[in-house]
């Protein structure tokens, strides 16, 4: 009875990872989306400055916006489902 239980609770845990995961696809492209230009960034050519202030332009005022979505993201990183699980058994 309790490993029914269980499997029915991973089994809800690992369909509301996959549901979160499509509600957040748009953010996720974003968040790729500026790793993208910050390594562009990084690269570019000239004075030790201009690296930096290329970077600076890709972050601008969204710094921990930006971190904040990251983070959010690494806990579900690698299909864990665990954030999903109910937290209040009865």
């Amino acid at each position: 009875m309790l490993g029914k239980r269980m499997r029915h609770i991973h089994t809800q845990g690992k369909q509301s990872l996959e549901q979160y995961r499509s509600q957040q696809q748009k953010r996720t492209d974003e968040l790729v989306s500026t790793r993208r230009d910050l390594l562009t960034a990084y690269q570019a050519e000239g004075s030790p400055e201009e690296p930096v202030e290329a970077l600076t332009n890709v972050i601008g005022d969204r710094t921990a916006t930006l971190l904040e979505n990251w983070e959010s993201h690494l806990a579900y990183a690698g299909n864990n489902y665990t954030p999903c699980l109910p937290h209040n058994l009865p």
